[in-house]
């Protein structure tokens, strides 16, 4: 017999607003499109897999999606997240080799960080999004470094900041969270958007894989392309 693991937790963030009001940003596909992942063609068809074929907990409070299972409750004003790494029924991990379940944590913690910050400064959305990622040119740089964040990451969550990043962008705003392996920073030039940037899963040197997501606000559409533009030209000196 086959002992099971225990539920691992990979994040945990109050969310404002009463479960009722947040229930819906984890079941109305035009509510998850606004902070799940990024834009891209297929985005909507993502969505419908995870959130389509996810167990929904008869209370409303549970939702199991896959490898990762969330846990919703009210708290001190606002909704508590629990995000978990379900234990594989089989008991061994190893019986998953095409999923990478460090990198899916990652994921999720980005994820909800854009959520917490939506459901805090733009709940009427919508947003617009640059993503960027893939293996450093230099292992020895994080992607934290890379970027210009470095200094910043130093800062305790809610401080003004102010940097010089990636292609030039000189940026102001807060400290929005710091994990082991990410930061995420306000931009008040991209609308009171986000910055999220990964230095991946298993941390460095060496640095094996980075992302960053640019989440913005009420950017025209040339202000949009000339940022992604910028950015991917820039990414693209410094990762492959």
């Amino acid at each position: 017999m086959v002992s099971q693991a225990p539920a691992t937790l990979v994040t945990r963030l109050l969310l404002p607003g009463c479960l009722h009001d947040v229930w819906p940003y984890f079941r109305e596909p035009e509510l998850i499109a606004q902070w799940h992942g990024w834009e891209y063609d297929d985005l909507d068809a993502e969505i419908a897999e995870i959130y389509g074929n996810a167990s929904i907990g008869e209370d409303h409070r549970t939702i199991n999606v896959g490898t990762h299972f969330f846990n919703l409750c009210e708290h001190d004003g606002g909704t508590r997240l629990e995000v978990y790494r379900v234990p594989h029924p089989g008991g061994d991990e190893s019986d998953l080799p095409n999923i990478d379940l460090p990198h899916i944590d990652e994921g999720w913690i980005s994820f909800v960080q854009q959520l917490r910050f939506m459901l805090d400064r733009h709940p009427a959305g919508p947003r617009h999004t640059v993503f960027v990622g893939g293996l450093p040119k230099d292992p020895t740089i994080s992607p934290v470094q890379m970027v210009g964040l470095g200094q910043v990451g130093l800062q305790q969550n809610g401080a003004l900041y102010g940097a010089t990043v990636g292609p030039g962008d000189a940026l102001t705003g807060t400290v929005w969270f710091e994990s082991a392996n990410q930061i995420g920073v306000t931009v008040d030039g991209w609308g009171d958007g986000l910055l999220i940037v990964a230095n991946g899963p298993a941390g460095g040197p060496p640095y094996v894989s980075g992302q960053a997501v640019l989440s913005t606000y009420g950017l025209d559409h040339e202000t949009r392309a000339d940022l992604r533009d910028r950015w991917t030209q820039w990414w693209a000196r410094h990762y492959s």
